[in-house]
């Protein structure tokens, strides 16, 4: 039976929400408030925007079952990730 995972991390940031980043990262916001974060985050806002998100790998049909977010990437778009967490699914 495949090893499960359950990766959660937090992304912080200005302006538009790199909404592509939800399909590079195989991610999801964690909850309905961190989903409403990254809908109403604004070119113009000034005041940093923390979105928590989620996602499910199992080992062997992933890329890497314990691959991280891709941190250069995120900040490429002016986001940078942290509280970055893995807890093995039983």
């Amino acid at each position: 039976m495949p090893l499960k995972y359950v990766n959660t991390f937090t992304v912080t940031g200005t302006g538009k929400f790199p909404f592509d980043m939800l399909r590079y990262d195989r991610c999801t916001p964690l909850t309905q408030e961190d989903a409403s974060q990254m809908a109403h985050a604004k070119f113009d806002d000034s005041k940093p925007t923390s979105v928590r998100m989620i996602r499910f790998t199992e080992h062997g049909k992933a890329k890497n079952y314990n691959d991280l977010p891709t941190t250069e990437r995120w900040e490429s778009f002016g986001w940078t990730v942290s509280e970055i967490h893995w807890r093995k699914l039983e």
